[in-house]
């Protein structure tokens, strides 16, 4: 939505002075962009630790870069630190100064794997205690952390989504903002640790600035270096 507003403003004069539609608009996706920041931020706080989709090993990649290592060997490293080395490393590099700030020396006991899963002993992947309470330490906090970050990619998506829209109909923007926010699976996927959440975002993103290449007559420079960079 920034861009758009951005390559607006650059691609001919504009009135200052938003007028009551527009201002009415821009209200309407604050309070979208809100109300999925929270219901994401809640999927966030009560899924328990490592119970989405791979999330153990992705943190173990992350904590594996906030250690100093470099980017692991995928035939050396394999069993020391997970099967997601294979996934381009920007969102693990990313995290990892942010994960260095806490302490993962409990990263392998908060929340044991558990082994007899296939035979019917419980539905959980893991096993859960109060070290994964509020007030969170350790992996807890950096698990928190990370999630939130993930959060705000989602967020980055849906406001690429209804820029999308956007330049196909004004009328349909909104509405399809809001299919993606309150799909109930993106809402879940968005609020804990997952590569996905950067590929999504970034992807909207290019499909954003694409589309933008395509509809201006004279684009400048600034543009596909923006573009190449996303």
């Amino acid at each position: 939505a920034v861009l758009t507003a951005v390559y607006d403003i650059r691609a001919a004069p504009i009135d200052m002075h938003l007028s009551a539609k527009a201002k009415s608009e821009a209200k309407r996706l604050a309070l979208l962009l809100a109300l999925f920041l929270v219901l994401s931020g809640s999927y966030s706080l009560v899924t328990p630790l490592f119970e989405a989709p791979d999330e153990y090993a992705h943190l173990q990649f992350i904590s594996w870069l906030a250690q100093g290592n470099s980017l692991p060997n995928i035939e050396t490293d394999l069993a020391k630190v997970s099967h997601e080395i294979g996934q381009p490393p920007l969102y693990y590099g990313l995290l990892a100064p942010l994960a260095a700030q806490t302490d993962l020396s409990d990263l392998g006991s908060i929340a044991p794997l558990n082994q007899n899963l296939r035979s019917g002993a419980g539905i959980n992947v893991h096993f859960h205690t109060e070290a994964e309470q509020f007030p969170y330490t350790g992996t807890a906090l950096a698990v928190r952390l990370i999630r939130l970050f993930s959060v705000v990619l989602g967020a980055i998506t849906v406001a690429a989504t209804y820029g999308l829209a956007r330049l196909f109909s004004p009328q349909i923007a909104f509405t399809a903002a809001m299919l993606v926010a309150f799909n109930p699976q993106f809402l879940f996927m968005s609020g804990v640790i997952n590569n996905d959440n950067l590929v999504t975002a970034l992807s909207a993103l290019t499909l954003l600035l694409l589309l933008k290449l395509m509809t201006n007559p004279a684009p400048s420079a600034w543009h596909y270096l923006l573009l190449g960079g996303v």
